[in-house]
């Protein structure tokens, strides 16, 4: 809780030692300014006040354990002042979280929706900046475009990053600090917003990692409490978010480190597991895929085979052998997921968020051949039809994404990763359109435009895909943060 006290006369560390055993103010130790040099008076100060900071339960500081000068006191005073001003008042700030909590928050559920309330009340009077700046962050991400191609780098977006570097200045390393930046990450790869997401993902990482809930994520769910489920589903989050940004860029160096094969799954909000497999074992990342578990769990499961997607493709070894043993393994794997996870969909409407991404990283599987081709016409062919049944896979449950898309009610559920899916299905169904002549294939690439053009009311990054879509030859990876094709990119790309 921020706490405000005066500030006594100051006694500056070099003054003279006449004013230090008087203890009065040493006129000698205060800098003038050029105006009060050049007319030769001295310079009048006011007395302003510091501020101090307490230490929050859970967490290792709040804004500063420390005094902070008049300077930076001031600066975050300014940024308080406007954060509260974007916010408006408790009342708005609670329509706009109960908003978040019913839609945005099952994409990333990281947060404890009990404590936050418990807390909101003091957002006007005693709350922290740490608290403040996750308000900010939520009324950030339920903001969507006015209109198709609208930048959302928007002032309310600039306040919230100048929130998250306040708190880094003044050595901020709370479990809100963390999950601040995670709703800014999301947001920035929900809105096409590169390379500023990864540089986001980069320093949520390392703060989490300085909080030390990497540590967190092995222990046992039982008998763990409120706090510490928080922390390990936001370590999860963390995990999950930062393989699916670079399954998109294209990068194999990641920010946090893979989850153990034998570390338990996280339950979506802190509930038990959907299904415990014996009274002795609890579901991990090694847990079959028939049994049902929970959105979040789901999704964690399907983020480690991603990470080792990324590795694959864009770290591959040296052994030629056992890279194509390891290929075919993966793609087993992916796909006796896929089955499930359309099921899943179907049945629990979780909005398409690990499904589309096992779509993805297969994808980019069958794609992985062609960036090592010498004579990528010759092959494209055999790997386009490889992905034809994948492709086919994805137009038969477009009736189902284009009901959701379609939905107002459900438009703040749809998942950002899910534009990136589309993409490639319209890029594989394009092509094999030009190779085949057949029109079924060129209504499909249509359907996923459409598609495109549903979310991007949502997420500004499919209105970015369509721009993509429209130009000569589109590949089926696109490294998400340039949205152009240059004459560089298609020699690596298929």
């Amino acid at each position: 809780m921020e706490q405000v006290t005066p500030q006594a006369p100051r006694s500056p560390t070099n003054a003279c030692v006449a004013c230090t055993r008087s203890k009065r103010r040493c006129d000698r130790a205060i800098p003038s300014c050029s105006y009060c040099v050049r007319v030769k008076r001295q310079c009048a100060y006011d007395e302003a006040p510091v501020h101090t900071f307490a230490t929050p339960p859970g967490g290792v500081s709040t804004d500063s354990a420390v005094l902070l000068e008049p300077w930076a006191a001031a600066i975050i005073a300014h940024y308080r002042t406007n954060a509260l001003s974007a916010l408006g008042s408790v009342e708005k700030t609670r329509r706009t979280s109960r908003a978040y909590f019913s839609s945005t928050h099952y994409k990333l559920a990281v947060l404890s929706e009990k404590k936050f309330y418990e807390r909101l009340p003091s957002l006007f009077t005693s709350a922290d900046s740490s608290f403040i700046t996750l308000c900010l962050c939520i009324h950030l991400l339920q903001q969507i475009p006015s209109r198709s191609g609208d930048s959302m780098v928007s002032s309310l977006y600039a306040l919230a990053k100048t929130g998250i570097n306040q708190l880094e200045m003044l050595r901020c390393c709370s479990i809100d600090t963390i999950q601040s930046m995670l709703l800014i990450a999301l947001y920035e790869v929900g809105h096409g917003i590169y390379p500023a997401a990864s540089i986001s993902m980069a320093s949520c990482a390392r703060a989490a990692r300085n909080l030390g809930l990497h540590k967190i994520r092995s222990e046992p769910l039982s008998g763990i409490g409120d706090d510490i489920g928080e922390k390990r589903r936001t370590w999860w989050a963390i995990h999950n978010l930062d393989r699916f940004i670079n399954l998109f860029n294209g990068d194999a160096i990641f920010n946090s480190e893979d989850a153990g094969r034998e570390d338990p799954l996280p339950p979506d909000d802190g509930s038990p597991p959907l299904e415990i497999l014996s009274s002795q074992s609890i579901p991990t990342i090694a847990t079959p895929t028939p049994f049902r578990l929970g959105q979040f769990a789901r999704e964690c499961q399907v983020a480690h085979l991603v990470g080792r997607v990324v590795h694959h493709v864009f770290n591959p070894v040296s052994d030629a052998h056992f890279h194509e043993e390891e290929a075919i393994q993966l793609k087993r794997t992916l796909l006796s997921f896929l089955p499930l996870l359309i099921e899943e969909e179907l049945q629990f409407s979780n909005y398409c968020g690990a499904l589309s991404t096992c779509v993805s990283s297969l994808f980019t599987l069958y794609s992985a051949p062609l960036f090592r081709a010498q004579h990528r016409s010759l092959d494209e062919p055999r790997t386009l039809i490889a992905m034809e049944q994948l492709s086919a896979r994805m137009a038969e449950i477009s009736d189902y994404f284009l009901g959701v898309a379609r939905d107002e009610n459900k438009r703040f559920m749809l998942s950002p990763f899910v534009p990136y899916a589309l993409y490639q299905t319209a890029v594989i169904e394009s092509r094999l359109w030009e190779q085949e002549g057949n029109s079924q294939h060129k209504e499909r690439a249509y359907r996923m435009v459409e598609l495109l053009r549903y979310f991007s009311n949502r997420w500004a990054i499919a209105g970015k895909y369509i721009a993509v879509l429209d130009s000569p030859h589109p590949p089926v990876t696109l490294p998400a943060q340039e949205f152009y094709i240059s004459e560089e990119a298609r020699v690596h790309e298929p």
